[in-house]
């Protein structure tokens, strides 16, 4: 089981605390992988977490290491990235909101970044 799968899966069951807007938005992604019509490609997801291994931090004690995803980042990959529609994918702008230190700049380069190649 993938580190959002266990992070779905502990939200569900509260073993996971987060905020009420975190518990509506899987929720909401569970209810779109069940849906007939959109198909949940995990490989597409899983290639955007591998492309995040490839990348290294610049700056600070963990410059030089590898960028390891946290579970609920995996997560929002997943949101964005597998979710399929007729081929397309579903999610197509995003707004990610979070709270300082969190490695926003970080985690939107690389996502930028993927989106570029």
């Amino acid at each position: 089981m993938s580190k959002y799968e266990r992070y779905i899966e502990g939200v569900n069951n509260g073993t996971i605390v987060v905020g009420n807007l975190m518990k509506k938005c899987v929720k909401r992604f569970c209810e779109l992988r069940a849906r007939e019509d959109i198909e949940f490609k995990a490989k597409k997801v899983q290639r955007v977490i591998d492309f995040y291994a490839l990348l290294r931090h610049f700056k600070g004690k963990t410059a030089g290491k590898p960028f390891v995803l946290e579970p609920w980042q995996e997560f929002i990959i997943a949101y964005i990235f597998g979710l399929h529609k007729n081929g397309k994918r579903l999610v197509r702008n995003v707004y990610i909101e979070m709270a300082r230190k969190q490695g926003k700049t970080a985690f939107a380069a690389g996502l930028a970044l993927y989106s570029a190649f």
